[in-house]
């Protein structure tokens, strides 16, 4: 919305844009016991693929009217984590029990790259927007889960490290036994 000469200009631009997703993961990890306290060492691998279809945008006249090319990104990263846990409670699978567990480790991005963005505006010279570099980044995780072998109640916060951003998470989780 914008005005000229005193009166409002207000224009819309539609567009109908399509990507598609795929992505893949697998890890590895070893629970090592002593008594009611546990070390777990987690490796996982992450694989993301994103095909943006490109656009064009109506209804905003010459100036406005978008075209943008389509674009292509992937990221592969590795984690490390390790999570030391502590277990509370009855001694086999019918008593009630308590894990309390802080993780702590690194999610470090070892290939594949954001597309840059062609566009340009109807009629108008091509530009293009080249994105800033991905950054690996430290995460920590704080969990608890109580139960028996009927049912699991738990809860987890997770804090990762983005482009120098926290990324802040939250699950709560409900696990009955039929």
């Amino acid at each position: 919305m914008g005005a000229l000469d005193g009166e409002d200009i207000v224009k819309t631009m539609t567009a109908d844009w399509d990507g598609t997703l795929w992505s893949a993961s697998g890890a590895v990890s070893h629970d090592l016991r002593s008594g009611n306290f546990s070390i777990r060492p987690t490796v996982a691998v992450d694989y993301y693929k994103l095909k943006e279809d490109g656009y064009t945008e109506t209804g905003g006249g010459d100036a406005l009217d978008l075209t943008v090319a389509e674009r292509n990104s992937d990221e592969l990263a590795v984690s490390g984590t390790v999570a030391l846990g502590l277990d509370f409670g009855g001694k086999d699978q019918y008593d009630g029990w308590y894990r309390f567990e802080l993780e702590g480790g690194r999610r470090e991005l070892v290939g594949g790259a954001l597309g840059v963005t062609v566009a340009q505006f109807d009629g108008g010279t091509p530009f293009t927007l080249v994105p800033e570099e991905r950054q690996s980044g430290w995460l920590g995780r704080v969990r608890a889960v109580a139960g028996n072998s009927e049912m699991q109640v738990g809860g987890e916060v997770s804090v990762e490290e983005q482009q120098r951003h926290a990324a802040i998470a939250v699950r709560v989780s409900l696990r009955i036994g039929l």
